[in-house]
Formats: C-alpha cells, sequence, structure tokens
C-alpha cells in the first residue's frame, strides 16, 4: 500500500511539473515568435494561448486510455475545431466579422475567409460527434449538429473580455458534471478543466489571451458534455443557444452583459479595475 501511495504522489508530482513546464513553453513560443496582438484595452499581448488547452488534450488522452475508440473520435474532432480557430488567429482577416461577414464577403470577393474554414471544420467535426454519440437517430442528430455548431460560436462571441469565456466555461462545465457525474472520468474533460484553471489568472489579468483556438474548443466541449444528457435538457439549452445568436444579431453580447445586472457583476468579477472606464 505505502508502494502504491509513493508511485501515485511521483506521478502526480511528474504530471504537475509536466503542466507547468508546458504551460511556460507554449507562453514563451506565443510571445518570441511574434504571437501577439492587441486587446480592447490596446494591450499587445500573446494571442491564441487555446494552443495550451489543446497540448493538454493531447496529454490528457495520451495517460488516460489512448487506444480508447471513443478517446481517439472525440481527441480528433475537437484538434480539428483548435486547429480552424488557431488558423483563424493567426492568418484571419480581423476585418470581417460575423457569420454573415464572412459569407458576404465570400459571395461578393470570390475569396474564402480562415472564418468560413473555420465554420466547415467545425460543421464537420460536429457531424462525428454527433453521429458518434447519439448515432443517425433523426431529430436527435440534427439537434446534437445544432447544440455543437451554435456552442462552438456562442463561445467566440463572449470572447472579447479578459476571463469572459472562461468563466462560462467553467460555470457550464459544473452544470453539466452536476448532470451527469460520469463525464468526470473522461480525459478530454479533465484536460479541459485543468488547462483553463491554469490559463484564467492571466487571462483574467490581462497577460494573454486564449483566441479563436481556446473559445471555440471550449464551447466544443461544452457541447459534447451537453450530448451527454437528456433530450430534453437537450433541447432546452438548444433554445437558449438559439436565443442568444438572435440578441446577437441585434446587437453585441457584451451590451446585454451590462445591462443585466447580475451577468455584469459576474462578467467584472476578478477583473483588473482601472480608473478610466
Amino acid at each position: 500500500m505505502e508502494i502504491l501511495s509513493a508511485a501515485v504522489i511521483w506521478k502526480s508530482m511528474l504530471l504537475l511539473i509536466s503542466i507547468i513546464f508546458l504551460y511556460f513553453k507554449t507562453y514563451l513560443f506565443l510571445l518570441h515568435n511574434a504571437f501577439t496582438t492587441k486587446n480592447y484595452r490596446n494591450k499587445q499581448i500573446p494571442q491564441s494561448m487555446g494552443i495550451f488547452l489543446w497540448v493538454m488534450l493531447f496529454l490528457f488522452t495520451l495517460i488516460q486510455s489512448p487506444g480508447s475508440p471513443s478517446n481517439i473520435v472525440i481527441y480528433v474532432c475537437m484538434s480539428i475545431v483548435f486547429a480552424s480557430g488557431w488558423l483563424d488567429d493567426i492568418v484571419g482577416n480581423t476585418l470581417v466579422k460575423g457569420l454573415k461577414g464572412h459569407f458576404y464577403y465570400w459571395l461578393h470577393h470570390k475569396k474564402m475567409t480562415t472564418g468560413l474554414i473555420k465554420i466547415g471544420a467545425t460543421t464537420v467535426a460536429s457531424i462525428v460527434v454527433a453521429l458518434y454519440i447519439v448515432g443517425w437517430s433523426g431529430a436527435a442528430f440534427y439537434i446534437a449538429v445544432s447544440t455543437l455548431l451554435l456552442n462552438t460560436n456562442t463561445y467566440n462571441l463572449l470572447d472579447v473580455r479578459p476571463g469572459r469565456t472562461i468563466k462560462y466555461f467553467h460555470l457550464l462545465f459544473f452544470v453539466f458534471i452536476l448532470l451527469e457525474p460520469v463525464l468526470w472520468f473522461e480525459p478530454w474533460v479533465i484536460a479541459m478543466l485543468v488547462g483553463t484553471m491554469v490559463l484564467f489568472p492571466k487571462d483574467i489579468g490581462e497577460k494573454m489571451m486564449i483566441g479563436d483556438s481556446g473559445a471555440n474548443l471550449l464551447g466544443f466541449t461544452i457541447g459534447i458534455m451537453s450530448l451527454h444528457t437528456s433530450l430534453w435538457i437537450q433541447c432546452s439549452w438548444l433554445i437558449c443557444l438559439i436565443g442568444i445568436h438572435l440578441i446577437a444579431e441585434r446587437s453585441a453580447i457584451s451590451y446585454w452583459i451590462e445591462k443585466v445586472a447580475i451577468l455584469r457583476w459576474f462578467d467584472q468579477l476578478g477583473r483588473v479595475r482601472t480608473s478610466n472606464k
């Protein structure tokens, strides 16, 4: 028993050291290779730290049942979503905004944007995950695909203020964990929780940004988690997502967050305060 306990402690320490090492290597890689951008306060900071979330996904999938068909399918699909977001972060056209904007640009300029590539990649990943989890079962399949797509884009819409995306990820993460506790044992679930907990202090401290690569990955993760709940919960959540997108079509999500007291409080919680607000 003592030998077993010692082995567990050493493995845990080795994992912790590996996570810390990978975090700093990722941060310095982005900083030294000029993968930086200006945030909403016009500060130049490392962008697309969502790559660290993907590194955690790879690490935990490798550690926990790497040969499992379920883990492989989820890992590949989440990697596709991450890669398309990373591409948009690095070489995307920042002047083209929103779903309508990308389609409009494509129709009028006959040029494919990285945003459209991201939509296509996420659609493919959503179809594969939906087929694997719920199967080709009529309405349930379409609900699953729609939920994954809208959930991914919702987190993209949230990613305009420090810490906001990770906050709402943690909020819904624990809601779905309470609804389906068995999800605790999935490597992709553990990876995203560990990754966001490591990134959160610098994200909310305005020292880095997770970018589309991180926001899309977190949104896709919440979408997958929701597919493990009952169909009526999935339908309820899909209705909420549709409502969020209808609101976003009229005005920015940030506007409504500022208007609703509890959302404004949650959004400001832990944020850097300045005298020139």
